[in-house]
Formats: C-alpha cells, structure tokens, sequence
C-alpha cells in the first residue's frame, strides 16, 4: 500500500489528476444514464443506445487513463505507437457494448454481474494494452505481478459490485453506480502503475518506479 500511496502522491501531478477523475466520473455517469434509458425503451430503439453507450464509457474511461499517465513525470525519454494506442481505445468500447448486450438480455442479477464485469475486464485490458504502447529508446519496462494482481481483482470487484446495486432505484442509484465504477478504473489505474518499474540504460539515471507517460 505504501508503494502505490507514493506512486500517487509523490509522482504524479495534482493539477491535472482531479481533471481525469471528473472526465471519469462524468463520462460513466452519463454512460449509466443511457444505459437507464435503454431498458425503458422498446427493443428495436435501442439500436441508437448500443453505439452512444459503449462509446461515451469507453472514450471516458480511455481518456482518463490517458490523462492520469501525463501528471506522472516519468524522467525517461518515451513515445507511444499510435496503432497499439487505437486498440486499446477500441477494445474497451468493443467490451462495453458486449457488457451493455449483457445487460440487456434480461432482467435477471447474473447478467448484470457478467455485464459489470465484462466492463472491468475491458479496462484491464485497455490499461495494459496501452502500456504496451509505450517505447523506450534507453529503458527497459518490468512488473510487480503481485501488485498487477491487486490491481486487476480490485477493479473487477469495484466494478462488478455495480450491478448488486439495486435496479431501480432512480438518480441515486445512478450516482452512487458511477462513482462506484469511477473508483474501481482508478484503483485499477494507480495500483497497475505502482507496480511497473521502468530501467534506464546503465548510461542513463537510476532505476525508478513509474507509472505512465
């Protein structure tokens, strides 16, 4: 725990962290409250939900991870492939439509965890991937696979958690499901980003831990 805690506070730009967590919070608060107006809607309405939904989540939740890398300085020289940086964008949307599928189905609990979680294993999969887009000309990347760990199961129990919130329980409910989710994508953030170590060069500065850039 101390590791990610000065990940966050010694590593990282508070200027510009909160602006990712309102994109965050924003984003999925306005996703869940199309997905609401999605299931009061006839079946073939629901064409113009299944586009708007997965793209407004996912465009937030890509754009927060995105933003939160850029406060952390990472003191080494690095770029991103512009092609691997698309995947990850279209793989969290893709999982966000199937989730809202899902979700969709009927109006039993077991789809709606399958559909949260479905949610959590594309945010996973869109932060590692867009890890993976990172090059180094002079550093080598390494993780901690305890620390990967407690990042993935977090945010999968943070997110799926989502759906054991009651049904239909109006705004609140809405409100409470963002933030909710909005924490599980930042606790998978931080704690992922904690557990990555970045080696320059011998030549270079001494090894860091890092998050993103």
């Amino acid at each position: 725990m101390n590791t990610v805690l000065n990940c966050l506070i010694q590593q990282h730009d508070w200027r510009i962290l909160p602006f990712a967590a309102l994109v965050s919070v924003f984003s999925l608060l306005v996703a869940l409250c199309l997905f609401d107006r999605a299931r009061n809607v006839a079946r073939r309405s629901r064409r113009v939900y299944l586009i708007a939904v997965p793209l407004v989540a996912g465009l937030g939740v890509w754009s927060t991870h995105f933003i939160a890398m850029q406060a952390y300085d990472i003191a080494v020289p690095a770029r991103y492939d512009v092609s691997e940086t698309a995947i990850s964008l279209v793989v969290v949307v893709v999982a966000f439509f199937a989730a809202m599928v899902l979700a969709l189905s009927d109006g039993g609990r077991a789809p709606r965890v399958l559909a949260a979680l479905t949610c959590g294993v594309g945010v996973a999969a869109m932060h590692f991937l867009g890890m993976g887009a990172m090059r180094f000309s002079d550093a080598t990347l390494s993780w901690n696979v305890p620390l990967v760990a407690a990042a993935v199961v977090g945010g999968l129990v943070l997110i799926g958690s989502v759906a054991l919130l009651p049904l239909r329980a109006g705004a609140l409910r809405i409100a409470v499901a963002a933030l909710l989710a909005s924490f599980g994508v930042c606790w998978l953030h931080f704690v992922a980003m904690s557990a990555v170590t970045i080696t320059p060069a011998p030549w270079g500065a001494p090894t860091m831990p890092a998050t993103s850039k």
